[in-house]
């Protein structure tokens, strides 16, 4: 079996970790084992849409935010500052 969404998977996952819950935590309430959260988690199953809305509730999410894309972070460019910036920064330090 397989076809789990990705994306809400690695979100729920994301979410999960946020609130320092275990994969033991979340099966105990789903009601279901362990290995089938890590199933889900790997997309090797899929979540059915009740257990969705209990897994949303648990991590204090809506469905809707679980599938949200996740922002990438931005990669900032240092650069080499010359003398008189460098000085200029350090004096409003």
């Amino acid at each position: 079996m397989g076809g789990g969404n990705p994306r809400l998977m690695r979100r729920a996952k994301e979410f999960r970790l946020q609130r320092g819950l275990r994969q033991a935590d979340v099966a105990a309430h789903l009601g279901i084992t362990q290995e089938q959260v890590g199933h889900f988690e790997t997309c090797r199953s899929h979540l059915s849409a009740p257990r969705l809305m209990l897994l949303s509730a648990l991590l204090d999410a809506t469905p809707q935010s679980l599938l949200e894309e996740v922002a990438r972070p931005r990669v900032v460019r240092r650069t080499r500052l010359t003398g008189a910036q460098r000085h200029a920064q350090e004096a409003v330090s």
